[in-house]
């Protein structure tokens, strides 16, 4: 099974419990560069920092929330696809804890190359295609097509941060726009329970 194969490249197979991990990257975009920060846990939890835009959104033990620096806290809603979306390499290393209902599309060509593609869905029913090597079975990148337009993301330059596989440079493009995402730090670790609430987090970055 092609996910099968994707997760022994990237050695989640080995972590035998709760995967966490913290990527936070310089994105350099048409308006300028700022920056992006992901916290995941495999149980669904997730937060997501824009510091130069404000933007703080994420999962939690009680659900998805959105930090309105004029309201207080709100209801994620519809930005969930927003955060889901930046979630990749959760989505890279365990699809399946993001994504249901795998379907092998065959063979497509990404970029020059030919891939493996895999279609998999959000619980409400929005899609994501998954593209991997059929040599190495790691991640190349996905569409995720629940974006309008659709946005195409690739992934590179895989290291070891251990005890996982994990790619430090991704391209995301919509439409005429292009964004690129250099992560200068990657780990993998506990992360405390209190980073997905909606609370600040003091410093910007806990201990992971």
């Amino acid at each position: 099974m092609i996910l099968a194969a994707a997760e022994r490249a990237t050695r989640v197979g080995t972590v035998p419990s709760l995967v966490q991990l913290l990527a936070d990257a310089s994105v350099r975009g048409p308006s300028g560069e700022f920056r992006t920060r992901i916290y995941s846990s495999s149980d669904g939890r997730v937060r997501m920092e824009q510091p130069v835009s404000g933007f703080v959104a994420g999962v939690g033990g009680s659900g998805g929330w959105r930090l309105d620096p004029s309201n207080g806290i709100d209801t994620m809603g519809p930005m969930l696809g927003f955060v889901r979306g930046h979630e990749l390499h959760m989505l890279a290393v365990m699809p399946r804890s993001r994504l249901e209902r795998p379907r092998y599309l065959g063979t497509r060509e990404v970029d020059g190359r030919s891939t493996l593609a895999v279609a998999m869905s959000r619980p409400n029913g929005d899609s994501l295609v998954a593209y991997f090597d059929p040599v190495d079975s790691l991640p190349v990148g996905f569409v995720i097509t629940w974006a309008d337009p659709h946005v195409e993301v690739s992934v590179a330059d895989w290291v070891e941060h251990p005890p996982l596989l994990l790619f430090r440079a991704a391209t995301f493009r919509q439409g005429s726009e292009e964004f690129r995402y250099t992560y200068d730090s990657l780990r993998v670790g506990p992360i405390p329970d209190s980073v997905f609430e909606p609370l600040p987090v003091a410093g910007g970055t806990p201990d992971a």
